[in-house]
């Protein structure tokens, strides 16, 4: 700080030059992108004859440029379309800090210059740092329950839906299969007895039982009647 003063150059004794070094420690401001900051400048403009007031990045970008006898402020060609303003009773208050909406190209080092009399002056310098705009976790946190609950409720009214689709796809075919095997089955049975019918049908029109052994006990039956018989008859005619 002790730097600041006026320095001359001298050749063979004769001044060439003159200048004078203004020291300014930068105001450290940090912002979100996104957000409007102000970036402090303050200088005394009554009684004064003020041309102009302008705002520069250090590397010679103009941000802005306000007019000292008309008030009206022109912005810099890299930054229009920009939001940026000075208070509009700069001149009465002697605010001439700068208003702006932050994006992220925007950090970095400001100038505050004042033109009086043709002579341009430092009177404030401000480092603009732009963080990323993170919002609130407890925010976040809190919009985003409704949105999982509602996913999860979604989710599993799906799967409900398709669990019952396919166990009624299933229960429809297992009713299928079951009376397709039903009627196989009476089939069989009707088939069975029809053929059963037919059988005692032919055994009761030939007079032979199914059995065997009846129609053995049949046959004897009969062989020993008609000997009796002849028997008999022979005894009649003795």
């Amino acid at each position: 700080m002790n730097d600041a003063g006026l320095y001359e150059l001298t050749c063979n004794d004769r001044v060439e030059t003159l200048m004078e070094l203004q020291l300014f420690f930068p105001v450290e401001t940090v912002s979100a992108e996104g957000q409007t900051v102000d970036l402090p400048c303050h200088s005394v403009t009554l009684g004064g004859s003020v041309e102009s007031v302008k705002w520069e990045k250090s590397s010679g970008q103009v941000v802005l440029e306000v007019d000292g006898l008309s008030g009206s402020w022109t912005p810099g060609e890299e930054f229009q379309g920009s939001r940026l303003s000075v208070s509009r009773d700069w001149k009465e208050t002697g605010d001439l800090s700068l208003r702006m909406e932050v994006k992220e190209e925007h950090g970095g080092l400001f100038f505050c210059w004042i033109t009086e009399g043709r002579v341009k002056t430092l009177k404030a310098a401000v480092r603009l740092t732009v963080r990323p705009n993170i919002t609130d976790p407890e925010s976040s946190e809190t919009s985003e329950q409704p949105q999982e609950s509602h996913c999860a409720e979604v989710y599993w009214r799906k799967l409900f839906i398709t669990a019952a689709v396919v166990l009624s796809l299933i229960l429809l075919l297992f009713m299928a299969a079951a009376g397709c095997f039903l009627k196989r089955i009476r089939r069989a049975v009707l088939k069975a007895l029809s053929q059963d019918r037919k059988k005692e049908d032919e055994s009761n029109t030939d007079g032979i039982p199914l059995n065997p052994r009846e129609a053995e006990e049949g046959l004897s039956s009969s062989g020993s009647d008609t000997k009796e018989k002849s028997c008999l008859r022979t005894r009649e005619s003795l």
